[in-house]
């Protein structure tokens, strides 16, 4: 005898009431709206990041650089600049250690507001410091300096004792 045997076909077992049936997987429309959900996140970020690092290249990346040389009794840089970010180079060619300071004032060079040892009062009203490039910068060294100028006039000078009354000042002026 011979006994063939076919697949049995199983059904599945009748839901009992009350039971969920299976979840039937998200079409491909579901996926794509997942999907894009997501994309669109991704890309806002990285629109944002763009943009934030345009903005910043932009406002806050030094315009022209500029050199300032300072010598025993001179200021040497130059004395129209436009309004922005600038980067100087301050180099200090004299035989001793020299500063800068840069104000803005309505105030000639010259005639800035002074103590009696003939020093600038810095902490002036008359004055408002934009620039100090710290401690005396040492005879044939360089240092970079960053400053923000508006339009309007300026003075750069050496506060160092006498420096001043020596004649280490210079107006500046910025335009548009």
């Amino acid at each position: 005898m011979t006994v063939t045997l076919e697949p049995q076909q199983t059904q599945p077992a009748p839901a009992r009431p009350g039971t969920p049936r299976p979840a039937s997987p998200p079409s491909i429309r579901e996926q794509f709206r997942g999907l894009k959900s997501v994309l669109l996140t991704v890309g806002g970020v990285i629109v944002a990041a763009v943009a934030a690092i345009v903005v910043g290249a932009t406002f806050f990346h030094p315009t022209t650089p500029a050199k300032a040389t300072v010598i025993d009794y001179a200021i040497r840089m130059p004395v129209r600049m436009k309004a922005g970010t600038h980067k100087l180079q301050l180099v200090n060619s004299g035989a001793q250690g020299h500063e800068l300071l840069i104000f803005r004032t309505s105030l000639p060079a010259a005639a800035l507001p002074v103590g009696e040892d003939g020093d600038v009062l810095e902490e002036s009203p008359q004055l408002d410091k934009v620039l100090d490039s710290g401690d005396a910068l040492a005879p044939n060294k360089t240092q970079p300096l960053i400053v923000h100028l508006t339009p309007g006039h300026y003075v750069a000078v050496c506060n160092l004792p006498s420096h001043y009354r020596l004649g280490m000042r210079l107006d500046l002026y910025v335009t548009k």
